[in-house]
């Protein structure tokens, strides 16, 4: 999933119709262009795998950040 993806889904699950902004780059040394998260020693060393999909963790997400920030 691309960080355009993550976007595009919290919009779509918190309902804003902003839109997303796209910024110049500004990078910060030593920060990599390209991510790609393994979550294979979690599965390893702590029996660990996701068990919530992405469109319920964010709206879970929101639901708790709604209440804590209003």
């Amino acid at each position: 999933m691309t960080i355009l993806e993550f976007a595009e889904a919290v919009n779509e699950v918190s309902g804003n119709q902003a839109g997303i902004i796209f910024q110049s780059e500004n990078r910060i040394k030593g920060d990599p262009q390209t991510r790609r998260p393994n979550i294979d020693r979690a599965k390893e060393v702590l029996d660990w795998s996701p068990k919530v999909s992405l469109a319920d963790g964010l709206a879970n997400t929101l639901t708790y950040f709604r209440t804590v920030v209003s």
